[in-house]
């Protein structure tokens, strides 16, 4: 016998009993033996049966005979329910086994028949489902579980169906091989501090991600958090407990108190503002319900424990509970006070968000993480254990000056390799400049105790008259490397001078005059150089990467910086700007004859399946193109198995596989081994950003921010990522920093009014940007779209028509956009009534798409432009197949931001198409997620693609209900 079906026994045998005392007594007989939240709630309904029915005129017996044959019928009723489920669910899901029960719902593990895996099949109690109504109240139940299934994190159980079957509702999640929080206490009582911060930070992270989606949790306890094998805490059933409470409100369109504790809450958890039923719960209550479990975690219960339910639910509004430091002296005062705060009676009291409390947890575990001296003591002194207490409290309340002091200790020293001039054939030398200064300061951002700026970053100062102090103020280095390069026949001569960023002072210099064969040999030595001067250790890793390239072959490392040339002269100095084709193909042509030359060079082989990547992600997708990057990438691994170069070209096969976890595996390889660079924590966080943990991105562009401050792109992608998390004081910041730092780009210009635009409705930032930036500055189309944009909202649609009959471009595109010239125009032409040219313009759009589709079929967002063309020419069915060709191309699971990107244009085409319902499905889930570039209120209260739904009542509805000043 199970031990959930243990505690069912035991819940009938107390029920048994109470029905054999007086009525005043049983309350109190279920309330002292049931001790957990679950069995008292189950005993408690099974109790209120059957008295209820002795209390009805047609039976004369009392409520102990009543409740033998009620009891029985419970048993039946339970041996019942799973066959009928069985059947309702025949060919999808196999029901194996029971796996537990508790107040809300049976747990079966089933067997997933169309994907071959394990899963829990939750089966909620009969009772919750029938007040709801056999369709109305499941399809409210269905939505609001549908909405939550949309989170991707890794800290959140995913649902992966739902769904009512013989009048029954159900949710399907993965099956954990685990155990949940609630078991693991009753086990062994609370974990040590340091493993109860760790599954803290996993549950405030989950809540972190979930609450900028904008939804609630509501039921945060023991029993909702699953520890898999490997110690992950997941949180479980995000969205269950709002679709049972609409499920309820879908037939009485009330819910009284004590229903409402029990539906929406677990009474040992709830925060205040739910107990008394608030009209409007936001997600500090699941900050409460935080702090209730961390009390449990680190004292052994939760703050009012061991009560009847209605004295906690009471205690919750009037008492403080006793501080965790009288319940646990061992706990460190920081962690404590985080806890008193997140048990706040007011909300405003509490951390403001999930996010500051990731961030005190974080720090808290820093100081765990420090060296443990006690493996070399014999005893840990309680002088040891203040001075410990004490850092905790330094860190967790903000203890700067530490930060400072330990941060100077180990800060890497910041060099800025200046873009090398080269002198005489420009032919000959142009690949010995770019490419000897990009390897000096990517080898240099290699050693442990060094970092350097990226080629592309140094680069601007390539004809800048600046002076050292300057540069080095502006990228906040230490020193400056200057440098020449000139081959006369088989011979080079490098002249290199390190000087001094504040005083300008020249620290050390060296003249090279050797054959090019020994190349490699000069970069060594100039790095070495470098190293010495500024009292940077060399590791026995560092030396032994400066050793490892002299065995290359100098013709082939002659080629590989002709590829390295080729690659960074492509690269847009621009912040979000790709590289051009035909440098892709240039530099594909020359590592392979570095590859050709010596077939060892594990560089070059990465660079060449990071070249081939490049290839498969813009104008080759085919899957022999994609294996060309995985069999280079794999070469070059085996012969330098830590390359992170190789690492991060994997990661790219793995993202253009669809295997987002796997890319992002990859390049957690690639940052470990090579953490100075930039470039790669941009990569990272892009990836992060993809699978929705946006947080986790955001740290990953800070930290590239730290060891590239002079960098546009990386500022400007940070305020991106802030823009999402929905700080927009961060990401205004981040923007003009970007901005600052690049005044002659215009592109950041652009973004940010197309951001302000999302966040106020208001287009003036949009429209001033275009103003300042010159007539004949059109990148793929995107000065065309955002005048397009800001005179559409604006409604100037004849001024907009004239500024297309100027444009020269024929299609705006970027990774998100995809707008054909005649679809703009059409949109317009029908925005001022001109119907018959708008068709004109629709057939047009239709065609330009189409040539598209023929070369690239896998592209959702042309599948949407194209559904939008078919529903401006009347032809709904086939904009409706396109549309749900776009969605089925880009899910959730795999782009997180792509996805939104494409939801968005799908909506447009279905309000266009007249599907209202649909559009607005998909509008709700959109609200649901990160896709604040997307879609925001202010957005769809004035952009015209809406206009189709603005009448539709469910529309206006949304707006209100996700108004961000309605919820302040």
């Amino acid at each position: 016998m199970t031990l959930a079906e243990t505690d069912w026994e035991a819940v009938k045998t107390v029920v048994a009993e109470a029905l054999d005392l007086p009525t005043e007594s049983r309350h109190a007989h279920i309330q002292a033996r049931c001790s957990e939240p679950a069995q008292r709630a189950e005993a408690t309904r099974l109790l209120r049966a059957c008295e209820l029915a002795a209390e009805s005129p047609i039976f004369e017996v009392s409520a102990g005979q009543l409740g033998a044959p009620v009891m029985a019928a419970v048993e039946e009723n339970e041996r019942v329910l799973p066959e009928a489920l069985r059947t309702a669910l025949a060919g999808r899901y196999t029901i194996e086994r029971e796996l537990g029960r508790g107040g809300m719902a049976t747990v079966y593990l089933a067997r997933d028949e169309r994907h071959g895996r394990a899963v829990a099949l939750k089966l909620l109690r009969p009772e919750l489902g029938s007040d709801a109504g056999p369709e109305r109240g499941a399809a409210r139940f269905q939505r609001e579980v549908k909405i939550a299934a949309r989170l991707s994190h890794p800290h959140i159980l995913p649902l992966f169906d739902s769904g009512a079957a013989s009048g029954l509702l159900y949710y399907i999640t993965p099956y954990v091989d685990g155990e949940t929080l609630r078991e693991r206490l009753k086990r062994e009582g609370p974990p040590p501090i340091a493993e109860s911060l760790r599954i803290l930070r996993d549950i405030a992270r989950a809540l972190a991600y979930a609450h900028r989606q904008g939804l609630i949790h509501r039921d945060i306890k023991p029993a909702n958090i699953l520890l898999n094998k490997d110690g992950d805490a997941l949180v479980a059933d995000f969205g269950v407990a709002k679709g049972l409470a609409a499920a309820k409100g879908a037939e009485e369109g009330h819910t009284d108190l004590t229903e409402a504790a029990f539906v929406l809450g677990t009474p040992a958890y709830m925060a205040p503002e739910q107990v008394t039923g608030a009209s409007s719960i936001d997600h500090r209550a699941d900050l409460y319900a935080l702090g209730a479990l961390a009390y449990e975690l680190l004292t052994g219960a939760a703050p009012f424990a061991g009560r009847p339910r209605d004295e906690q639910l009471a205690a919750h509004i009037a008492e403080v509970p006793a501080p965790v430091a009288s319940r646990q002296p061992g706990v460190p005062p920081a962690l404590a006070a985080l806890v008193d705060r997140l048990l706040a009676k007011r909300p405003d009291e509490r951390p403001r968000d999930a996010e500051e409390v990731v961030r005190i947890i974080d720090s808290a575990l820093a100081v765990t993480r420090r060296p443990a001296l006690a493996r070399f003591r014999p005893r840990f002194s309680p002088r040891t254990a203040v001075i410990a207490a004490a850092a905790l409290t330094v860190v967790a309340g903000g203890g700067e000056l530490a930060r400072r002091r330990m941060s100077a200790q180990t800060a890497p020293v910041r060099v800025a390799v200046l873009p090398f001039v080269h002198a005489g054939d420009s032919a000959g030398t142009h690949h010995l400049a770019v490419g000897l200064s990009d390897e000096i300061s990517t080898d240099l951002a290699r050693l442990a105790g060094a970092a350097a700026p990226g080629y592309v970053t140094t680069s601007i100062y390539r004809h800048n008259r600046k002076s050292v102090q300057q540069i080095a103020a502006e990228q906040q280095v230490r020193a400056v490397l200057r440098g020449s390069v000139q081959r006369v026949g088989d011979r080079v001569r490098v002249d290199a001078r390190l000087v001094e960023g504040e005083s300008g002072n020249q620290l050390w210099q060296r003249s090279y005059d050797r054959p090019a064969s020994q190349l490699l040999e000069i970069k060594g030595d100039i790095i070495r150089g470098i190293a010495s001067t500024l009292d940077v250790r060399l590791t026995g890793r560092d030396r032994d990467l400066l050793n490892r390239n002299r065995a290359t072959d100098p013709r082939a490392y002659d080629f590989y910086l002709r590829g390295r040339a080729a690659e960074l002269d492509g690269q847009s100095r621009e912040p979000l700007r790709v590289m051009r084709v035909e440098n892709i193909r240039m530099a594909l042509s020359l590592y392979s004859q570095a590859r050709d030359l010596d077939l060892r060079f594990a560089a070059a082989r990465a660079r060449l399946a990071l070249m081939h990547g490049r290839s498969a992600a813009t104008y080759d997708r085919t899957k022999a193109r994609r294996e060309q990057v995985r069999i280079e990438a794999e070469a070059a691994l085996r012969l330098n198995p830590g390359l992170p170069e190789a690492h991060a070209a994997l990661a790219t096969y793995f993202q253009l596989s669809g295997d987002m976890n796997g890319a992002i595996e990859k390049l957690r390889l690639a940052v470990a081994g090579f953490p100075h660079d930039a470039e790669l924590h941009v990569t990272l966080g892009s990836m992060l950003e993809r699978v929705g943990r946006i947080e986790d991105a955001v740290v990953e562009y800070e930290h590239a921010r730290r060891l590239e401050p002079g960098n546009a792109g990386v500022a400007f992608t940070t305020g991106l990522g802030y823009s999402r998390m929905r700080r927009r004081d961060e990401a205004m910041r981040a923007f003009s920093h970007a901005i600052a730092l690049a005044p002659a780009y215009h592109m950041p210009k652009v973004i940010k009014g197309h951001v302000y635009l999302r966040w106020t409705g208001n287009p003036d930032t949009l429209a001033e940007a275009m103003r300042g930036i010159p007539p004949d500055w059109d990148p793929d189309g995107m000065a065309t779209y955002a005048r397009f944009t800001a005179l559409s909202v604006q409604r100037k649609y004849s001024e907009a028509l004239a500024m297309l009959d100027r444009s020269r471009s024929e299609l705006s595109r970027d990774r998100f956009t995809y707008w054909p010239t005649p679809l703009m125009r059409a949109r317009l032409q029908e925005a001022l009534g001109q119907r018959e040219s708008a068709l004109a313009s629709y057939a047009k759009a239709r065609t330009v798409v189409q040539d598209s589709l023929a070369a690239r079929p896998a592209d959702p967002h042309i599948r949407a432009a194209l559904a939008k063309a078919l529903a401006g020419l009347g032809r709904t069915d086939e904009a409706v197949r396109e549309v749900r060709r776009a969605l089925e191309l880009a899910p959730v699971s795999t782009d997180v931001t792509d996805a939104a990107a494409v939801m968005s244009g799908a909506a447009e085409a279905l309000g266009s198409a007249r599907r209202h319902d649909e559009a607005l499905e998909i509008l709700e889930l959109l609200f649901s997620m990160r896709a604040e570039r997307e879609v925001t209120v202010p957005f769809l209260r004035v952009w015209p693609g809406f206009d189709p739904l603005r009448s539709h009542p469910r529309f206006q509805e949304l707006l209100v209900r996700f108004d961000p000043q309605r919820s302040r």
